[in-house]
């Protein structure tokens, strides 16, 4: 995996001499079959190392697995019903979800949402039954649940789970034992063409969004990234994405089982928990494990916290992490730190996880999203005012990425969602050089992207306008050298209104549902940009909130004596680009070094002149 040339050699033959016509179910049956004996799951509640784990081998994964599709099957799960699971990272999680594929489809839910939410979700994708966490410390899972259990569809059933060594009476590892240990003879055994899961599309924050993505498509990418990433059954893996999201789902999930790999659970919460950061080196040593790995919120905390002499040398020379956000100084210094080198990639949900990656043994250039995985086509485009193709850019030029290829969720084509010829206009705005590298450089769409998590600004908007103060409220993303973005809100007063900041943020703490998407910031406008049709202008709101950020940052250095100004403009490499001018004099020697360190945490491009 060096070049476009090494995609182009696999591309020589069809995609389906590849995949032929197996199932997810199929792969996954597979991985667990190389070695029934490896340790499949090691789980840790605590992020101890020295803690006795809770483990499974493959060969027992594949048992419970069996007897969990045994189980649904038993509750009326079908091809067109699926199961919904509502818990945190857990060893139970896994025999759900392969029993679940296999007897219909699965959905995992992000267990931090409000339950209303979770009645959306369960009612968008037909479930049958939810399997979800019941009374546990540190936990509402299941006292929340309860408290809208009847507005559930009366055919759902709940079946609780609990923590590894404490199963009770007729919670979900109880009943799965009961369960006979050879797989039924379904009769709606699974094809490429069904609904394999459904994911959410707009990370943990928003209104919830499925996307329906088909055993072909998991069936494609787990092929493809076993192949770009040279996975091994050899390996050992963190779980430390949540499972709700698509690159938890099948790149912690799937991925390790389907190549007979071993996963670590080293807490529920995966690296929400600050004992997991704390013993992250303490834990590669103990259990071996093969990849670094983290979205960039964890790395830019990694990078402040090296190894203290831990034996490393179970990590493979390359790492990936999901987020073009990632500063290529946190990279860096991540290589220089482990020898890891730093993999970015460029995917969603509607993809079913990438579509491109930095070739492994090929040249990293750092700042771009890679080159396209196999079978995969990314190209950037120029559209008309309806949103239609016109045309394909030049090389460098940047328009608006496309994306074509077996990985487009299932659920895009059957709701038109693509093109005639079968793009789909991902919103995304970059540039794809001569050697296939893609670039991005912005959003046409508004999402708002904090360590990873997808923020949908109209839930902080909707939140802010319930106020009755308000009149406008806009949502962006303000950079961050620890998280990519944080959410910042604009807002513009009635007439006559007064309500300080304080005041606002209080309000907002209370009205919107999920912490991610709670603004960091808010300000109040004297009156709102807006664009000539009346709404919120977010560009000049984003610039607006990189002027601000850029100018505490420098300000923090340099101090208030000196004279700093701060600009946005738009670059025909980056998108857009930072541009500071600061009149230091001959102080410019001792604070040129520290600016510059400082300006490289940030995944954005800055040009600084000194005067």
């Amino acid at each position: 995996m060096r070049s476009l040339e090494d995609i182009a050699a696999l591309e020589s033959e069809p995609l389906e001499t590849r995949i032929g016509t197996r199932t997810a179910c199929d792969w996954l049956n597979a991985g667990s079959a190389l070695d029934p004996a490896r340790t499949a799951i090691s789980y840790l509640a605590d992020a101890d190392p020295d803690s006795v784990p809770f483990t499974l081998s493959h060969g027992e994964l594949q048992a419970r697995a069996v007897q969990a599709a045994n189980l649904f099957h038993a509750l009326g799960v079908r091809r067109d019903r699926a199961v919904v699971l509502i818990m945190p990272t857990l060893p139970q999680w896994y025999a759900a979800t392969l029993g679940a594929l296999a007897a219909g489809s699965v959905c995992s839910v992000n267990w931090m949402l409000q339950a209303s939410q979770w009645l959306d979700i369960v009612r968008a994708s037909r479930a049958r039954v939810i399997v979800a966490l019941g009374p546990t410390d540190g936990f509402d899972i299941w006292e929340r649940l309860q408290a809208v259990r009847e507005a559930l569809p009366p055919d759902v059933m709940i079946v609780p789970v609990h923590l590894p060594g404490q199963a009770r009476a007729e919670d979900f590892d109880h009943q799965i034992a009961l369960q006979g240990a050879q797989p039924l003879g379904l009769d709606d055994a699974p094809v490429q063409e069904n609904i394999a899961t459904w994911v959410h599309s707009g990370g943990t924050t928003g209104a919830p969004k499925l996307v329906a993505i088909s055993h072909r498509n998991l069936v494609y990418k787990l092929w493809a990234n076993a192949l770009i990433e040279a996975r091994s059954p050899t390996d050992t893996v963190f779980a430390d994405y949540p499972m709700f999201h698509v690159a938890g789902f099948l790149g912690r999930g799937l991925l390790p089982v389907a190549t007979g790999a071993g996963v670590l659970i080293a807490s529920p919460i995966g690296a929400r928990d600050p004992r997991f950061i704390a013993n992250y080196w303490k834990l590669i040593e103990r259990y071996r494990v093969s990849f670094l790995s983290g979205v960039p919120t964890t790395l830019s905390v990694l990078v402040n916290h090296p190894p203290q002499g831990q034996d490393l040398s179970s990590l493979r020379a390359f790492m990936t992490t999901g987020s073009t956000a990632l500063s290529p100084d946190i990279a860096r210094r991540i290589e220089a730190m482990t020898g890891v080198r730093v993999l970015l990639t460029y995917g969603a949900t509607e993809y079913t996880m990438n579509v491109t990656q930095a070739p492994r043994e090929g040249e990293v250039r750092y700042g771009s999203a890679g080159i396209r995985i196999p079978y995969t086509e990314v190209q950037a485009v120029t559209l008309d005012g309806d949103g239609i193709i016109t045309g394909t850019c030049a090389p460098d030029q940047i328009g608006t990425i496309a994306i074509r290829g077996p990985g487009l969720a299932a659920g895009l084509v059957r709701s038109g969602a693509l093109t005639a010829d079968g793009w789909f206009v991902s919103g995304d705005l970059g540039r794809v050089d001569a050697q296939g590298y893609l670039w991005i450089t912005g959003r046409s769409r508004d999402l708002i992207i904090r360590g990873g998590h997808n923020i949908d600004p109209r839930l902080i908007e909707d939140a802010l306008r319930r106020h009755p103060a308000v009149v406008h409220a806009a949502a962006v993303g303000k950079p961050d050298a620890h998280a990519g973005e944080l959410p910042v809100a604009y807002v513009e007063l009635l007439p006559g209104a007064q309500v300080d900041t304080d005041a606002l943020l209080t309000f907002a703490r209370e009205a919107i549902p999920e912490r991610a998407a709670i603004p960091r910031e808010i300000h109040v406008l004297p009156q709102m940009a807006l664009t000539d049709v009346g709404k919120p202008d977010k560009v000049r709101l984003r610039s607006m909130a990189m002027r601000d950020a850029f100018s505490a940052v420098v300000r923090d250095i340099v101090g208030e004596a000196l004279r700093v100004d701060v600009d946005v403009r738009a670059d025909p490499a980056h998108g857009v680009q930072v541009q500071i001018e600061i009149k230091a004099g001959e102080r410019r020697t001792n604070l040129e070094p520290r600016i510059d360190e400082t300006l490289a945490r940030f995944p954005i491009s800055t040009k600084v002149r000194w005067r």
